[in-house]
């Protein structure tokens, strides 16, 4: 069978050229839906826990597809033609060289529209991407990817991506400016050593877990690049998966970079039966030390609890069921913070920091859809949040210490796109009509809450009188559920609402985003015996979005001053060039109350102009991009 394998692969390779393949260190490969479809239809064995895969494991599972779909004469079973056409495509695509040249050329616009006011406002980027990329498999052992490039472009991705998008490039920081063109460099690399069943791998790249491809709750295939080394089992029954990473911290407002931050991540699965697996997962976040021991397959509860219990560290359940051929049903709950005391009490009002993920996928047989899924996502208030002491031995909290500990890489989200407080209803459906062309069709409603709006008037005072870039207070997973204790405090100080509720969609405004989108890819057809190939990238996205800017801060921090005789006595307090004096009210106490009174009359009419500047808007975004691959 091998050699009749070889034989297939040999012919095609001399009808098909070259494409874009780094799929060893890229999870959001074309390659990784392809491989769910197949094991969906049982044509592979489980899949490997973590993306993406080494380079053996790749040609593995391309191997078992030609395997199945081949006769003991080498023609293909008409049932799995078109699994064997596209398994051949990709095996091509990825092992044909050792190294690829490609240039992409693109641009990419965004047009808004106002509808409060009828105000248009459009954005344009343009994309070069040149690059070498490839996988190398040196050994049956050992095999090498890697892309080494630069990204350039004119606009910032921010300004053209839809809602809740991470950009395709981890090149976002430390630009080059030339002309009108901000170039970043951009790397990924990852080198894998073992056997198709036990290996480790070491490299700088994007990593995803779970079933739900680009929108996992604990690692997500789109969220930024990181240096890290994973240690995979692979059999059977059961698997195991651990990985270490070194990622950057940004500070408690989600700005600037810094190291010394790390993630550890295992997950263990079970087969028990052949129509249900059962994984149970780990992760912890922490910085200012590095820990090794989160290496050990060892409960990371415990280790954190040697640790005086002050890493982050979350938790999650995965169920994955097959009520019936080429469909399973997964649902995965990521546990951030329990109240577990509350929950014995049947009070579930209290601070539920979970998110949970459920969804279907199938895989029709002999069909030009490879792919459907259709899944619902719910994400807590204060998920994925957490606050930073300045120091270690201090209660103070200050928007310039850096934040170890929240769920974040360099300032982007780790899991879920999704803040805080939101759910979304997603369904998509890929088409692969030939091994040369494939649709992507998505639609997506989502919801969202800044949960600071149900803050009581005297937290938001609280957050008015802190001093200035202390707090955000947009909603995202920078607002916590924490405030500073102050010089000299043995403890922090909750926010109560925070603490004692559960708070989920509770505020009097939600953000509504409905978005429609396609994107599809096309490889140019090219004579035989020319050098590379020409591929056609476009998309179109129409999104509604309802109540937008409910995602800016509804609070800002400006601080007061106070004064004090020679005795250290307070004379007066100061807030917003407006003295509070003890001779005018009496005592201290007295003059604090009049300033707190004024702060929380200026927090009730922050909130009534955040409120009065939502408005609701049309997005329509366009993109159209030419790689060329030698």
């Amino acid at each position: 069978m091998k050699k009749k394998i070889c034989c297939l692969l040999a012919v095609f390779f001399v009808s098909v050229g070259g494409l874009f393949a780094q799929v060893s260190v890229d999870p959001n490969d074309y390659f990784y839906t392809l491989a769910q479809a197949w094991e969906l239809k049982g044509i592979t064995g489980p899949l490997p826990q973590l993306r993406p895969y080494p380079a053996s494991v790749i040609a593995r599972i391309i191997e078992d597809v030609i395997s199945v779909g081949i006769y003991e004469d080498g023609t293909i079973v008409p049932h799995y033609e078109q699994d064997v056409q596209s398994a051949l495509y990709q095996y091509e695509r990825i092992f044909s060289k050792k190294w690829h040249v490609g240039v992409e050329l693109g641009g990419a616009y965004k047009a808004e529209i106002d509808l409060n006011t009828e105000d248009f406002d459009d954005k344009k980027n343009l994309v070069f991407v040149p690059e070498v990329h490839g996988d190398i498999v040196f050994n049956k052992w050992v095999d090498f990817g890697y892309k080494v490039g630069f990204y350039a472009q004119h606009s910032d991705w921010e300004d053209i991506l839809p809602k809740y998008t991470n950009p395709d490039h981890d090149a976002i920081l430390d630009a080059a400016n030339v002309g009108p063109m901000d170039i970043f460099s951009e790397f990924n690399s990852r080198i894998a050593v073992g056997t198709t069943q036990y290996y480790a791998t070491a490299g700088l790249n994007r990593v995803g877990y779970g079933p739900f491809l680009g929108t996992g709750l604990a690692l997500n295939d789109t969220a930024f690049h990181a240096a890290g080394v994973t240690m995979q089992v692979n059999r059977p029954k059961w698997s195991f998966a651990s990985l270490f990473e070194a990622i950057g911290a940004s500070n408690n407002l989600g700005e600037d970079s810094s190291g010394n931050k790390y993630l550890a991540f295992h997950a263990i699965r079970l087969h028990p039966f052949p129509w249900l697996s059962v994984s149970y997962y780990e992760n912890v976040i922490f910085g200012r030390h590095s820990d090794f021991f989160y290496l050990l397959p060892a409960p990371f509860m415990g280790i954190q609890n040697i640790n005086g219990s002050n890493d982050n560290i979350q938790l999650g359940l995965l169920f994955e069921l097959r009520p019936a051929r080429n469909l399973v049903w997964a649902t995965d709950i990521f546990v951030d913070d329990l109240d577990v005391e509350t929950i014995a009490k049947l009070d579930f009002d209290s601070k539920q920091r979970i998110a949970l993920q459920t969804g279907v996928r199938y895989a029709p047989e002999s069909s030009p859809c490879v792919l459907l899924s259709a899944d619902y996502t719910i994400i807590m208030p204060y998920t994925y949040t957490h606050w930073e002491y300045e120091n270690e031995n201090s209660h103070v909290i200050t928007g310039t210490a850096w934040n170890y500990q929240n769920y974040t890489n360099t300032g982007y989200p780790i899991g879920s796109s999704l803040p805080p407080d939101s759910d979304r209803f997603l369904f998509s459906i890929q088409f692969q009509p030939k091994s040369f062309f494939r649709l992507t069709i998505d639609t997506a409603f989502s919801r969202h809450q800044n949960v600071a709006e149900v803050d009581t008037r005297s937290e938001g005072a609280d957050y008015i009188l802190s001093d200035p870039n202390t707090y955000k207070t947009d909603g995202s997973i920078y607002t916590h559920s924490h405030m500073s204790g102050g010089e000299g405090s043995s403890v922090g100080k909750h926010v109560n609402t925070a603490r004692y509720h559960l708070n989920f969609m509770t505020g009097d405004h939600s953000m509504l985003v409905c978005q429609a989108g396609l994107k599809g890819v096309v490889d140019l057809p090219h004579k035989k015996g020319s050098r590379g190939r020409f591929s056609i990238h476009f998309g179109y996205t129409f999104e509604y979005i309802k109540n937008a800017g409910i995602d800016r801060d509804i609070y800002t921090s400006v601080g007061y001053t106070t004064k004090t005789d020679s005795d250290g006595n307070i004379t007066s307090y100061t807030y917003k060039d407006t003295p509070y004096t003890v001779s005018e009210y009496g005592t201290a106490a007295d003059a604090y109350d009049a300033m707190y009174a004024q702060a929380e009359r200026d927090a009730d009419q922050a909130l009534s102009d955040w409120r009065d500047a939502l408005y609701d808007c049309v997005n329509h975004y366009i993109s159209l991009s030419v790689k060329y691959t030698y």
